[in-house]
C-alpha cells in the first residue's frame, strides 16, 4: 500500500482505537488479539484478568476497559463490551523450570484467556482450560 493511498484513505478505517501498550507483561507483549476482539458490529469481547491478588494484569485490564468504554463506532455510538473472565490459576501446574510461563516467574504468567479464538466457516475454535465454570461461560 502506498503512502498516497494511506493519505487518501483508500478503504481504510476512519477510526482507530489505541489500546495502552504494556511491554514485557507476557512473552508476547500482550497482543491485542488475546485481549479484545470485535464479535459483531458495535460489540467487543474483552478478556478480564482473574487474580486473587490484583497485579499489573488487573491494572492493564482496567485501563483497557476504560479506553474501550469511551471509544465510539462511527463517532456516534459507544461499543457494547462483554467481559470474559480468564481461567483460574489453579488449573495450571507448570514445572518450576519453565521460564516466562508459570504462575509467578517474574512478571510473567500463563496467558489463559478465551478471547484469542478463531472464526472458521460456521464455527469457532477457542481454547478451553479445564475450568468447568469459566469454560462453559466463555462458550456461551
Amino acid at each position: 500500500m502506498s503512502v498516497a493511498c494511506l493519505a487518501d484513505g483508500c478503504s481504510l478505517p476512519r477510526e482507530v482505537i489505541w489500546i495502552p501498550a504494556r511491554r514485557d507483561l507476557d512473552p508476547r507483549d500482550y497482543h491485542t488479539d488475546s485481549l479484545a476482539r470485535f464479535v459483531k458490529p458495535g460489540v467487543i469481547v474483552l478478556s478480564k484478568a482473574n487474580e486473587v491478588k490484583p497485579t499489573e494484569w488487573t491494572a492493564f485490564h482496567e485501563k483497557t476497559l476504560e479506553t474501550l468504554s469511551f471509544a465510539t463506532e462511527s463517532k456516534v455510538r459507544r461499543f457494547g463490551i462483554i467481559e470474559i473472565e480468564e481461567s483460574g490459576e489453579e488449573f495450571f501446574e507448570l514445572p518450576p523450570t519453565v521460564i516466562g510461563g508459570s504462575k509467578g516467574v517474574g512478571d510473567y504468567r500463563v496467558v489463559r484467556n478465551y478471547v484469542n479464538f478463531l472464526l472458521v466457516n460456521y464455527g469457532v475454535i477457542m481454547p478451553q482450560f479445564g475450568d468447568p465454570d469459566r469454560d462453559f461461560t466463555a462458550i456461551q
